[in-house]
């Protein structure tokens, strides 16, 4: 039921959106150029409803605990996780920014892996509070973007992971913290840490 007042008003906001709607076409068109008009078209509205489904899951991460995540969610090869921390030089994980991330930082942070993620802030500060809010109200720390790229070499210090979502350019390290910086300033720091000082990556 959630997801189809998500979808709803998803496909009203889509219909006065103009502004958004040339922006996301330009974008998939340089993606896709060989594609048609019309299935841009299917994959724009395609993409707004997923967006929609993706805040309708962010809306109720309150309902997210250690029983939602044995009956829900499926965990695979977490062991890697703990495995590179027993080298002692801490790890860095890779990843594609693929569905709900932040729902991956608080199944993370539930099953007992403390996790900070330095993110850039939304333009309007009540949007940013909630984010921030609904992101810490079960774990999931958010960490001023200035601070990140010393947050995260001292994480890896203490043999702290350092996780990276690559699609969106940004860094985040987890472990007794979890921290994203982003790539465009730092366009080494996976190859140049995980060179130096022998630091995992997974």
């Amino acid at each position: 039921m959630a997801y189809g007042i998500a979808v709803f008003f998803s496909d009203l906001h889509y219909l006065f959106a103009d502004k958004d709607r040339r922006n996301v076409k330009a974008n998939l068109k340089a993606i896709f150029p060989g594609k048609s008009g019309r299935h841009i078209r299917v994959i724009r509205l395609r993409m707004t409803r997923n967006f929609a489904k993706y805040l309708a899951d962010f809306f109720r991460f309150e309902k997210i605990n250690k029983e939602y995540i044995k009956k829900y969610v499926r965990l695979e090869n977490i062991h890697y996780l703990d495995e590179a921390l027993s080298k002692g030089r801490g790890a860095i994980a890779l990843t594609a920014h693929l569905g709900n991330w932040e729902l991956g930082g608080v199944v993370i942070s539930l099953l007992g892996y403390p996790f900070y993620a330095v993110a850039r802030p939304h333009k309007n500060k009540k949007v940013d509070d909630f984010f921030n809010f609904q992101r810490g109200r079960k774990g999931l720390k958010v960490i001023p973007l200035g601070k990140a790229v010393r947050a995260c070499l001292n994480l890896l210090k203490e043999n702290k992971i350092k996780f990276q979502i690559d699609s969106l350019k940004s860094y985040i390290a987890i472990g007794g913290a979890i921290k994203s910086v982003v790539k465009q300033k730092f366009p080494d720091f996976n190859n140049s840490v995980s060179d130096n000082n022998g630091t995992y990556k997974i």
